[in-house]
């Protein structure tokens, strides 16, 4: 599994937030190939991510619906 503890930022507005992962809180060198196997490895177990946000595609957006249960939340959370 992916273990990935340091995000650079995490941003929320509304349902919608973004994930940026860095390689290093101090540097901030955007990791974008972090973020695409993120994504794809969120994808193969069922949960829709993409990377193309922010300048570097280093950014996890998720938009989860509005009518979604806890459950399924705290699921989806556990993957990411």
């Amino acid at each position: 599994p992916l273990i990935y503890d340091e995000p650079g930022d995490v941003r929320i507005l509304g349902s919608m937030a973004g994930l940026e992962l860095v390689e290093g809180r101090r540097s901030k060198k955007p990791a974008a190939a972090q973020a695409a196997q993120a994504v794809a490895h969120a994808l193969q177990r069922g949960v829709m991510a993409t990377n193309l946000g922010g300048t570097y595609h280093n950014v996890i957006k998720m938009s989860p619906p509005l009518v979604i249960t806890w459950a399924q939340l705290d699921a989806a959370l556990d993957i990411l």
